[in-house]
């Protein structure tokens, strides 16, 4: 793994890494039979069809066995800012997840020390599961800006693949190209959807038909989500899936 995560480049940028399936598996070279698995962290509120959209452009592109959803308790990103209890945006996943065999979902982050980190997961995931061969770690091109910022960037790449997807107004370009080499990008059309735009929706009193799985919608009607900045269903957990934004669509 490179060392120079922080430096810059004065070299002329080369091409941004994309891959196909059959090009990436002809590069990682894993054991016969060895699983790789893709790990999706966030804060899910709420989960949205571009969270699914993405996770399964990853299994197809990546060819990956199966994506696992990681929802935080609360990013440090976030500390301080109203943020729906941990237990209402797991079932809101795993209601989004239901009909995707290919999909799961871990309560891990509530489980390790806080504030917890992504490499302190990844750790704790690697041990865990020796039957993982390769992991994919998805993020969207926000966080990638803030990478070199997080606990142990080398370890985090040493230990996953980072793969990337685009959001709006973070062009992947803008990272830094010494980090730029180090990830793959995720060749998939910007998703113009965020969780927070959803929930302003809410306050608005506008729908969320469309926007969310079915299920999701229903759940955070019949909780009342949403409808203000002051929910009794706000908490102050204290745990996070990295140490700067990391938490994809949200």
């Amino acid at each position: 793994m490179a060392a120079g995560l922080i430096g810059t480049s004065h070299q002329s940028p080369s091409p941004i890494p994309r891959h196909t399936p059959d090009r990436f598996a002809a590069k990682v070279g894993e054991k016969s039979g060895a699983k790789r698995v893709g790990l999706f962290g966030g804060t899910f509120a709420p989960p949205h069809l571009a969270h699914l959209i993405i996770a399964q452009e990853a299994i197809q592109r990546m060819a990956l066995d199966k994506v696992l959803f990681l929802p935080a308790l609360v990013p440090p990103h976030k500390r301080g800012i109203p943020i729906s209890a941990f237990g209402i945006r797991m079932r809101m996943v795993q209601a989004a997840i239901e009909k995707n065999a290919s999909f799961e979902i871990s309560d891990i982050e509530s489980r390790l020390p806080s504030p917890s980190y992504t490499i302190d997961t990844l750790m704790v995931l690697t041990k865990r599961h020796p039957d993982w061969g390769s992991i994919f770690l998805i993020l969207g091109s926000d966080s990638l800006l803030d990478l070199g910022s997080w606990k142990n960037p080398d370890a985090i790449l040493g230990l996953a693949t980072v793969v990337v997807y685009p959001r709006a107004g973070f062009p992947v370009e803008d990272a830094r190209r010494t980090l730029l080499d180090q990830v793959e990008l995720l060749d998939v059309r910007e998703i113009p959807m965020s969780s927070t735009y959803l929930r302003g929706r809410v306050r608005r009193g506008l729908g969320l038909r469309y926007w969310v799985p079915d299920r999701v919608a229903d759940m955070i009607k019949e909780a009342g989500l949403y409808l203000d900045t002051d929910q009794s269903e706000v908490k102050t957990e204290q745990a996070s899936f990295g140490s700067q934004p990391s938490s994809p669509l949200c």
